[in-house]
């Protein structure tokens, strides 16, 4: 990237955003969660990544790692089977059938780790697209 300082590396990966791209995603989108990685996180930080995943037009589903499961660490370290378990179990519903556009899967350990970590807040936003778009998801 050309940089001389790693603080100029922040600086540097700005433009490199998916901000704005929401209405333009159309294929199925898993995203992965940790129990340490949501406990670790800023609230600005986790209220604007679901703010982002619930305007996507396509079918998101998401999953959550506990520290129970021992894959609650950054891209579920310790625990790979776990993660590669349930991102395969995804591809395989993604691949038997289309996923409704729209629908937004999320376990209820997830929403109850948001509580936990970040109050009820954060989860306001995932209550009112409920309504709308969301479906029942396994929790690991």
């Amino acid at each position: 990237m050309g940089i001389q300082h790693p603080h100029d590396f922040f600086e540097t990966w700005r433009p490199y955003s998916l901000r704005g791209l929401e209405k333009t995603l159309r294929q199925p989108l898993l995203c992965l969660f940790t129990e340490d990685e949501i406990a670790q996180t800023s609230e600005a930080m986790v209220l604007e990544t679901l703010q982002f995943l619930t305007a996507i037009e396509a079918p998101v589903a998401m999953r959550f790692f506990t520290r129970r499961s021992g894959a609650a660490s950054h891209c579920q370290m310790g625990g790979l089977q776990a993660a590669q378990a349930s991102i395969f179990d995804w591809l395989d519903d993604v691949m038997r059938r289309e996923p409704a556009p729209g629908s937004l899967s999320v376990p209820p350990e997830l929403i109850e780790a948001l509580k936990r970590y970040h109050g009820k807040s954060v989860v306001e936003l995932l209550d009112q697209k409920k309504q709308m778009k969301t479906l029942p998801g396994p929790g690991v």
